[in-house]
């Protein structure tokens, strides 16, 4: 079972979508830990930015309510891939446009592509990388690489950045890094047959 769960993770898809689900935990650090603090200082009240997080949260939930027959008709591939163009707009919305509460809503409604379809598409691909005795490690590495690794590491470098290049600089960061993930998931990341070979 080792050596089963070791060679799959060198298979360069699985490489190359462990690297991308860490890149896009990655780049929510901005958002998870100076979002509302972004608001706040761009005049915002307490309530205005509940209903924002709020919204985000309806997103997040429609999506997984949907998510089984978007892939059905895209494909895991191919709505990983939007999701993940999403994020790179959302994040640079954020960045350019902090004060337009219109904008602002519709990045928050990008949260159902860049958390909820992620999240989603991420246990799709995993379930099909790795067979039945290898699930449970799969998904474990799954939720360590990006809500652990990614994630921890993504709150730091926000605060590094935050504090000596502001709002901006760390949301365009975030961009980026997206950016990154998804040329390599579009190079890279493709569900597996049972053959290995690319579907």
């Amino acid at each position: 079972k080792g050596g089963m769960f070791l060679s799959t993770l060198c298979r360069p898809a699985v490489i190359a979508f462990f690297a991308a689900t860490f890149l896009v935990q990655l780049s929510h650090g901005p958002y998870y830990t100076f979002f509302s603090v972004m608001l706040e200082d761009q005049g915002f009240n307490r309530s205005e930015i509940g209903y924002m997080w709020s919204l985000g949260v309806v997103a997040e939930v429609v999506a997984f309510i949907f998510m089984h027959r978007m892939i059905g008709r895209f494909g895991v591939r191919g709505v990983m891939l939007f999701s993940l163009l999403m994020a790179v707009v959302r994040w640079a919305v954020i960045a350019l446009y902090p004060t337009n509460i219109v904008l602002l809503l519709m990045s928050q409604l990008l949260h159902a592509f860049t958390f909820g379809a992620l999240h989603s598409t991420g246990v799709a691909l995993v379930h099909n990388f790795f067979d039945a005795n290898t699930q449970g490690r799969g998904q474990a590495l799954f939720s360590s690489v990006g809500f652990g690794l990614g994630g921890t590491l993504g709150a730091v470098l926000s605060g590094m950045f935050w504090q000596s290049h502001g709002s901006m600089v760390s949301f365009l960061m975030a961009s980026i890094i997206c950016a990154v993930a998804l040329i390599l998931t579009y190079t890279w990341v493709y569900p597996i047959d049972k053959a290995g070979a690319k579907n």
